[in-house]
């Protein structure tokens, strides 16, 4: 293999981007590289760092286009560490690396770089794409972010088993006294305490508690065939109507659809009916008002379902009829 099918072959592993320094090396020098690449339409994204054509643009690549840049001490942080390891939708930015206190690193356009001396090797990734660990990631947030999103994003993580509360209180004890420490550890306290349901179904079971329509507290199991135990996100149990909040990330990759259509099959040959909410409903007023509509016409609908079939798995004792 030449060298300069080498630097092709490492700038694949780096979402398409090479820094300078690899190039030479390889043992080319820099001067026949800056020609090479002038001549063949490479893209200049920092001072050292180039792209080759026929590569995507994407978050990715300017993220390692970033870390390149800053040489190989620096990694991903706060929100783009978020963004990069699913926490957060959008894509950020400025993006935000962490560099060695020791380091001053260039200044970058559309980067903005943190100094620190609480680095630890337990708290990076692995990969050429170097971010901070989930649990370093929420310690750093805790400084910039409420506590609404922050515990949003420390449920998600919970959630998909990104971390745990152990790993997280862990990494804020190594860090010291941090900004946001006393944020954080009132997080922790508030989702210890719960089955680690997302911060949007706890927003949805307040919001409907607040419109006269309270559910069951918590996550309700229900036992369905082969004695597979299936959680309800928000369950009625003596209607035996359930609402599956479909908030990102946790049901948006084709295996989690793919989960929730045979859960929901299972609940339905158990009677239950169930509605679906997301996001957006909860967000768009009319349309969070259709939605309550069809919740109180199906509630009135199924008013002592369960007590009517008592063998019906998962069903509660029933309770009087609500007044809506």
């Amino acid at each position: 293999m030449d060298a300069w099918q080498q630097i092709v072959d490492t700038a694949s592993k780096q979402f398409g981007v090479v820094r300078v320094s690899q190039v030479v090396a390889r043992g080319i020098e820099e001067r026949t590289f800056r020609r090479h690449a002038q001549r063949f339409a490479w893209q200049r994204l920092h001072r050292g760092v180039y792209a080759l054509p026929g590569y995507p643009e994407s978050y990715e690549r300017d993220v390692m286009a970033a870390l390149l840049a800053n040489g190989p001490r620096c990694v991903a942080s706060h929100r783009t560490a978020a963004a990069l390891t699913g926490l957060m939708r959008r894509r950020p930015r400025p993006l935000q690396l962490l560099v060695p206190a020791d380091r001053a690193g260039p200044r970058l356009a559309g980067v903005q770089g943190r100094r620190t001396r609480t680095l630890f090797t337990c708290d990076v990734t692995a990969g050429p794409l170097r971010r901070t660990a989930v649990p370093r990631t929420l310690c750093d947030l805790a400084a910039e972010l409420e506590e609404g999103p922050l515990q949003d994003l420390a449920a998600v993580a919970l959630q998909e088993g990104l971390t745990t509360i152990e790993r997280i209180v862990s990494c804020s004890s190594r860090l010291g006294k941090h900004h946001g420490r006393g944020q954080l550890r009132a997080v922790l306290e508030q989702l210890s305490g719960t089955s680690s349901d997302s911060g949007f179904e706890r927003r949805a079971r307040s919001w409907l508690c607040d419109r006269g329509l309270p559910p069951h507290p918590c996550l309700y199991p229900v036992r369905a065939e082969d004695d597979v135990v299936v959680e309800l996100d928000i369950a009625y149990p003596d209607e035996m109507v359930f609402i599956d909040c479909h908030g990102f990330p946790w049901h948006s990759s084709p295996s989690s659809l793919l989960t929730d259509n045979i859960r929901s099959n299972g609940l339905a040959a158990l009677d239950w009916v169930g509605l679906r909410l997301d996001e957006e409903q909860l967000a768009t007023p009319s349309r969070a008002a259709v939605f309550l509509r069809q919740l109180r016409r199906l509630l009135d609908q199924r008013a002592g379902r369960a007590a009517r079939l008592p063998d019906r798995s998962g069903a509660l004792p029933a309770r009087p009829p609500r007044a809506w």
